[in-house]
Formats: structure tokens, C-alpha cells, sequence
């Protein structure tokens, strides 16, 4: 089995919505927040991924139909972000003990150093987005 699909098991294991490979190749022409090799200088790719919110919860906050909707919104997130961050830590330490220098960042919170969304934005940057069937 290859490493991407080794990592693309993992990744779905771990109950990922989607999932994508970024190298500097794709990546070339992009803003400075996409340097991948910005923290890990001998980076030769990016894996990326999305974890989904309660969706459940979402809807509830929007109609107003919760007693604590925004507390119970802000949580979500906050436990959606905490999941994406262990997935991301769980794959480095796996990638550490297939002999790979990894590194993980903290999921984009707008405040980050290295812009997840031109990884993910669907427009070609990591070629095709794959989408995990829900079924």
C-alpha cells in the first residue's frame, strides 16, 4: 500500500468528511501563508483534511430552538477544532513512525500562520477534493 493511501486509511478511521494531498508544485504562485516549507524546511507535501461540525446543532442554533443555542454552538466548534487538531497530531505521530519528518498545525482559525484554505478550496490548488460517503 502507498503512503497516500496508508494515509487516507488513517484519515478515514478517524471519521474525516475529506481529504487531499498539496505539494509545492501545486501550491506554486500561491500567497506567502501557503509555504509549506515555512516551519518544515525539507516539506515536499501537505495533507489535508476536514472534520464535520453537528450539523444537528447548527441547524437548532439558526432556528432559535435551543435553550443554550449559542453555547451550545460555540461548543461544537470548539470540539470540532480540537478534533481536527488530535486528528492532525495523531497523523504527524503516525507519519513520524513510518520514518517521515512531519509537523501539524492548529486547525485555521483565521488566525494562523499558514492559510488552510487555499489547501482546501476545491479550485484545483490539491487537484480532486475527495469527499468521504456518509453511508
Amino acid at each position: 500500500m502507498s503512503l497516500n493511501q496508508e494515509v487516507i486509511s488513517f484519515l478515514l478511521d478517524k471519521g474525516v468528511l475529506s481529504y487531499g494531498f498539496a505539494n509545492k508544485e501545486t501550491l506554486a504562485g500561491g500567497p506567502p501563508s501557503t509555504d509549506i516549507t515555512y516551519k518544515l524546511p525539507e516539506a515536499k507535501s501537505a495533507v489535508c483534511f476536514t472534520v464535520p461540525m453537528d450539523r444537528d446543532i447548527i441547524r437548532a442554533f439558526l432556528r432559535k430552538e435551543m435553550p443554550d443555542g449559542r453555547a451550545n454552538y460555540e461548543k461544537n466548534i470548539t470540539d470540532t477544532i480540537m478534533r481536527a487538531y488530535y486528528t492532525a497530531k495523531d497523523l504527524r505521530f503516525f507519519l513520524e513512525e513510518e520514518g517521515y519528518k512531519a509537523i501539524q498545525f492548529f486547525p485555521n482559525n483565521g488566525l494562523a500562520d499558514f492559510n488552510h484554505t487555499f489547501l482546501i478550496d476545491g479550485k484545483g490548488v490539491i487537484g480532486e477534493i475527495k469527499k468521504v460517503d456518509p453511508s
